[in-house]
């Protein structure tokens, strides 16, 4: 290698980083998407019980750092092992950034605080 030129030099480490990149991302990706279903999972729990503490909120904070093509792939791949899993929705685990609000989509309204006599 000391022989080759610098710009050969360059390639070749350019090469091993990509190769090694690859390996380690087979290696990780399962870990990964674990990780990325628990939490996905956490968040929707707490969504149905209507829970926002500290570990809910790192679970969605954890969950937006991976990407919504990427949640979704992993999900995905749970769901074909697992049926009962729901399948993900776009954007059903963003935020809004503190002292912000997310506008609500047109059609939808929140639910009732009291039950409704009939």
């Amino acid at each position: 290698m000391a022989k080759l030129p610098e710009a050969s030099r360059e390639d070749i480490r350019t090469q091993v980083e990509d190769s090694v990149r690859q390996v380690l991302d087979q290696k990780t990706r399962p870990i990964e998407c674990f990780a990325v279903v628990r939490y996905a999972l956490a968040a929707r729990a707490a969504k149905v019980g209507s829970i926002d503490n500290e570990y809910t909120q790192q679970a969605i904070t954890r969950l937006g750092a991976y990407g919504d093509e990427r949640i979704a792939e992993c999900i995905a791949e749970q769901q074909a092992k697992d049926s009962s899993l729901q399948a993900y929705q776009p954007g059903e685990f963003t935020r809004a950034p503190r002292g912000q609000t997310i506008p609500m989509p047109t059609g939808v309204s929140s639910p009732t605080l009291s039950a409704e006599k009939r």
